[in-house]
C-alpha cells in the first residue's frame, strides 16, 4: 500500500483550490469586461436625422476601440466597397482608411470620416433621390456590431438661373412622315363617296438630349424655356416652357385643323394615309442652376430637338 504524506496531500488540495479560483476569476473577468466593452463602444444616441440640403454630424464615442464596419441601405445592401491595401491585403475596417465616400450614382453626396479616434464625422452634401433616404452605419469590433440609423431628408430642388441655346449648323430641315391611316369602304355601286380627313391636331414635339453620363436628377421637373421655331437662321422664343425630361414631350403650340376631302370611288376599299410635313431643328443647350440653400452651382449641357408640325397637304390611298 503506497504511503501518502498528509502534508503533501494538503498542499495538493490547496493548489487545486487556488487554480480553480484563478480560472473562475479569469472567466468572470472576461465576461464582465465584454459587457463593459460593449457599453463603452456605443455612443449616447444611435438614431439621427440629417438635412438633405447639406448637413454635418459629429458623433462622439466613449472609446477608441471601434471601427466602421459597413454602410448599408434600409434593405441591408452594402453601399461601400473597401479597396485593397498597399500590401495587397483586403481593407475591412474604417481605421485603415481616413475617409469613406459614397454617392449612389451621384444622387447622394455623402462622406464618413473618423476624426481623432473617438469621433465619427458624417457629412451629407445633398440628397437628390427625390425622397427621404434611410441608411445604417455599422460600427464595432470583433465582438459587437452596432448599427447607427440615419434618415437623410429630401433636399430642395435646384433653381434654374439661365439656359443658353445655340442653333446647330445643320438646322433647320424638313421631313414628310406618314400619319395615322384611315380605312374607308365605299359600298355604293354607282356613287362617289366624299370622305373628310382631319389631320391638323397638334403633333409638335420637343426633347432634351444629354450627350454624356452626367447625373440629371437635380434638374428633373424644372421648367426650361425652349425655342418654338427658327426664322432667318435664328432661334425664336415666345416664352414657351417644358419640364426637363429625357422623354419626348408635346409642345403647347396651337395648330389649326387641316380638313381635306378625299373622293372614294364606287366599291373602292382603301386606306387613306395623310402625309405630314415637319420642320426640325437641333440646338445645343447649357443649363446653369444654383441651390437655394447650400449655394452649390451646377451646369448641364446637351442637345434640344424641336419637331414642329407644319401641315398636311397631301395623302396617299392604298387599295385593300
Amino acid at each position: 500500500m503506497p504511503y501518502f504524506n498528509k502534508t503533501e496531500i494538503m498542499k495538493n488540495i490547496l493548489r487545486r483550490i487556488r487554480c480553480g479560483l484563478l480560472w473562475g476569476g479569469l472567466l468572470a473577468c472576461t465576461g464582465c469586461n465584454q459587457e463593459v466593452f460593449v457599453d463603452h463602444i456605443a455612443p449616447a444616441e444611435t438614431h439621427f436625422t440629417m438635412d438633405g440640403n447639406g448637413d454635418t454630424l459629429v458623433i462622439d464615442f466613449p472609446s477608441e476601440d471601434w471601427s466602421v464596419l459597413d454602410v448599408t441601405s434600409e434593405s441591408g445592401k452594402s453601399l461601400i466597397s473597401f479597396v485593397s491595401s498597399d500590401n495587397g491585403g483586403p481593407v475591412t475596417k474604417m481605421e485603415d482608411r481616413e475617409r469613406l465616400e459614397f454617392s449612389l450614382g451621384g444622387l447622394l453626396d455623402c462622406a464618413v470620416v473618423r476624426d481623432e479616434g473617438r469621433r465619427l464625422v458624417v457629412m451629407l452634401g445633398e440628397n437628390l433621390l427625390q425622397e427621404d433616404y434611410r441608411m445604417d452605419i455599422h460600427v464595432g469590433n470583433d465582438y459587437v456590431d452596432i448599427p447607427l440609423e440615419f434618415r437623410l431628408t429630401l433636399g430642395e430642388p435646384y433653381r434654374v438661373d439661365s439656359v443658353v441655346y445655340r442653333l446647330e449648323p445643320d438646322s433647320p430641315w424638313t421631313e414628310v412622315r406618314e400619319g395615322e391611316g384611315l380605312v374607308v369602304y365605299n359600298q355604293s355601286a354607282d356613287t362617289i363617296r366624299q370622305q373628310l380627313v382631319i389631320s391638323g391636331k397638334n403633333r409638335s414635339r420637343g426633347r432634351f438630349i444629354v450627350l454624356s453620363d452626367d447625373n440629371v436628377s437635380w434638374l428633373s421637373g424644372a421648367e426650361l424655356e425652349v425655342p418654338d421655331s427658327v426664322s432667318g437662321g435664328r432661334l425664336v422664343f415666345s416664352g414657351m416652357k417644358l419640364p426637363f425630361s429625357l422623354s419626348e414631350q408635346p409642345l403647347p403650340l396651337s395648330v389649326p385643323d387641316r380638313i381635306k376631302v378625299v373622293s372614294i370611288a364606287p366599291n373602292e376599299h382603301v386606306r387613306i394615309i395623310p402625309l405630314l410635313d415637319y420642320s426640325l431643328f437641333n440646338a445645343s443647350y447649357t443649363v446653369h442652376a444654383s441651390h437655394p440653400r447650400n449655394g452649390r452651382r451646377r451646369s448641364l449641357s446637351g442637345m434640344y430637338r424641336g419637331t414642329l408640325f407644319t401641315g398636311s397637304d397631301y395623302h396617299i390611298k392604298i387599295p385593300l
